[in-house]
């Protein structure tokens, strides 16, 4: 069985109903999007974070690509020794989390090293929230937020 509808149909049943889509097969000749799909489509993400390419790396925000600018500045005035990007951290019940940087900082006349964890953030969410206490509670280090 076949049904058809005018475009405008078309258009009110899919504002109506957003479970429909519109599905064409190669026998069929596509169907345009409406007006508002194109509209979803241009959405970058839920937080409308803007994905910024720095040095060939692709970030997810342009807060974090501006802050790895940063932290190239940082080592190249050497007040900083070395940044990691994206570090996995093994949290308890199987979590996992991803810092944004990990810093190294040397400490003045010694082997050792100051470590930092940085997350570039624009909105904290309740999921990271969670993850930054369970990070507190197993590394007994707080994610620095940028």
């Amino acid at each position: 069985m076949s049904l058809n509808f005018s475009e405008e149909e078309l258009k009110e049943r899919l504002r109506s109903n957003p479970d429909l889509s519109v599905r064409s097969s190669s026998a069929m000749k596509p169907h345009p999007l409406p007006a508002f799909a194109s509209a979803i489509e241009k959405r970058k993400n839920k937080y409308n974070a803007q994905r910024t390419e720095y040095n060939g790396v692709t970030y997810d925000s342009k807060k974090e690509a501006e802050y790895a600018q940063l932290l190239d500045a940082k080592v190249t005035a050497c007040d900083l020794s070395y940044w990691l990007r994206q570090v996995p951290f093994d949290l308890p019940g199987g979590v996992k989390y991803r810092a944004d940087f990990v810093t190294f900082e040397q400490v003045a006349d010694t082997s050792l090293y100051d470590v930092h964890v940085i997350d570039a953030k624009g909105y904290q969410t309740k999921e990271f929230k969670i993850k930054a206490k369970l990070f507190r509670a197993k590394y007994g280090q707080e994610i620095e937020l940028v």
